[in-house]
């Protein structure tokens, strides 16, 4: 059983949801008499309605307020029945509102109260150490942490500290190299700590001489160069042993523990302020066995070997592919080279071979992870399925630190590539140009039964000149003829459309992610 006043608070809290979507959905008007709610008989509650009615005449803000401490102080019964006559009352010209205005005013004073009862003797349990308080392990303690995993931790400085006069980082000539190279992928997912976004490194943005961040903003240099969202310390895990480190060091501690391969994740899964990062890029290992088996208690639970690529999580797509493509096979992987398997496949995972294969999340077949208390697991289909089942799709660094996945692979394919660009003629209106995309997907299910799969871009003004709709078009081991033949319809519906667009389709003759040029 929650703790009562959490448990209260919770269901405060969806009533303020229900009195905010009544008050949205439900407003009085002149045909609306009542709410269909039955009257309680009792003398209590009939009192508590009436008492209501006579604050709503004098104060009406407080009717929320009294309304939520008594639902604070675990008085259910007593709250489900002052809220069943209250809104039973008839709506007259002197209470016209009443109703919706109870639920309304509930909303905010309520949310207030609830959260005074809700985070006293709570809030100190859910909140992590952050530097300044004594609770943050002093130097001595980190340089421990840093024995334990053989010298590789690291007290992390933004890289756009080099451009901030007064940080003891300061070089012109490093400021002018970190500015050159900071819109390359390679730059962010070759640090410990920095992220392709603006916002993920916005505590010490890059700046030009003059205090102007390479953004725009003139004011940056005088804000000076924090960490921000970015870490304290990052532990650069080689080994399994050291990521199992990091995670006792960051519990025993209370200290919040963030990970990092490439950084590519967008939503910022990688950020914390104050924080432990556990730095698993150099985790290199690649390993592609024709006749993988399951590790299962019991032999006989396991399926049947098959072709699979074991990755270190700190491989990247390309060096996956290049590794692989050697060796004549494949793994599906998403559309950037610098993109890393793991956090890709364990995210769902879409890429240029997933409509052959399926995604990214669908070619895991067993992982080795270290939970939030320290102990390393093998999952699979036949041990720790739960966790199996979490880390496809709901993201590898939710669960614990995964160091190691195993994935389907397959023989190389052969594939047939082409490229089509479709532009909006001058006078074509927007009505006329989604009515081509619209001609084009009737005709996408044909095309995806014959072999072909792809993808596709819509954009415009001001990113570019012309309504545009621009993609590929891959064939997995069909003929040229086959592939021809399936996209014949895609061509005469774009000849049709001449008067409205301007449109190219041709092959190209390139190698992409381990596939083989049909």
């Amino acid at each position: 059983m929650p703790h009562p006043i959490i448990f209260n608070g919770s269901l405060g809290l969806g009533l303020m949801l229900v009195g905010l979507g009544l008050n949205a959905t439900l407003r009085p008007n002149d045909h609306l008499q009542r709410l269909e709610f039955p009257i309680p008989t009792e003398p209590l509650a009939k009192r508590f309605s009436l008492a209501l009615m006579k604050i709503w005449g004098i104060r009406n803000i407080t009717v929320g307020v009294l309304i939520s401490i008594i639902w604070a102080t675990g008085n259910e019964n007593l709250m489900a029945k002052a809220l069943t006559a209250a809104l039973a009352m008839p709506i007259t010209d002197g209470f016209r509102n009443l109703k919706m205005r109870l639920l309304s005013n509930f909303s905010l004073p309520a949310l207030a109260v609830i959260g005074l009862f809700a985070t006293s003797g709570y809030a100190e349990d859910q909140c992590r150490c952050t530097i300044g308080e004594s609770c943050w392990p002093s130097a001595k303690t980190w340089g421990s942490l840093n024995s334990t995993v053989d010298g590789h931790l690291i007290r992390y400085i933004p890289p756009g500290a080099v451009c901030y006069k007064y940080h003891p980082s300061y070089s012109p000539i490093a400021r002018d190299e970190v500015i050159k190279q900071w819109s390359e992928s390679k730059f962010h997912s070759s640090d410990p700590a920095s992220l392709h976004t603006e916002w993920g490194n916005a505590g010490c943005t890059p700046v030009y001489e003059n205090g102007t961040s390479i953004y725009g903003d003139v004011e940056t240099g005088t804000r000076g160069c924090s960490n921000g969202g970015l870490p304290a310390y990052v532990v650069n895990a080689t080994t399994v042993d050291h990521g199992v480190a990091a995670l006792e060091f960051a519990g025993e501690h209370n200290i919040r523990l963030v990970i990092k391969n490439t950084g590519h994740a967008g939503n910022g899964r990688n950020l914390g302020n104050s924080s432990l990062s556990i730095w698993t890029h150099n985790l290199k290992s690649i390993d592609l066995q024709e006749d993988f088996n399951l590790t299962c208690p019991n032999a006989q639970d396991a399926p049947s070997p098959r072709m699979a690529a074991t990755v270190g999580a700190g491989v990247q797509d390309g060096e996956m592919h290049e590794a692989l493509a050697a060796q004549n096979a494949l793994a599906v992987g998403g559309t950037s080279n610098d993109v890393g398997v793991v956090g890709w496949a364990t995210g769902g995972g879409h890429g240029f071979a997933t409509g052959k294969y399926g995604q990214g999340a669908d070619n895991i077949l067993e992982a080795e992870i270290v939970t939030p208390a320290g102990k390393v697991l093998i999952v699979n289909q036949c041990q720790n399925q739960d966790l199996y089942w979490a880390i496809r799709g709901g993201g590898g660094g939710t669960f614990g630190v995964i160091t190691k996945l195993t994935v389907k692979a397959y023989p190389a394919p052969k594939v047939v590539i082409g490229g089509y660009d479709i532009r909006a003629k001058n006078q074509t209106s927007e009505e006329e140009f989604y009515e081509v995309i619209a001609d084009a997907h009737a005709l996408f299910p044909t095309i995806q039964d014959a072999g072909i799969h792809g993808y596709y871009t819509v954009t415009g003004p001001p990113e570019a000149e012309a309504l545009t709709f621009s993609g590929s078009f891959m064939g997995f081991d069909i003929s040229n003829k086959t592939y021809d033949d399936a996209l014949e319809p895609f061509r005469k519906m774009l000849d049709a459309s001449n008067s409205t667009v301007t449109w190219s389709l041709t092959k190209i003759p390139v190698r992409l992610g381990g596939m083989l040029v049909a």
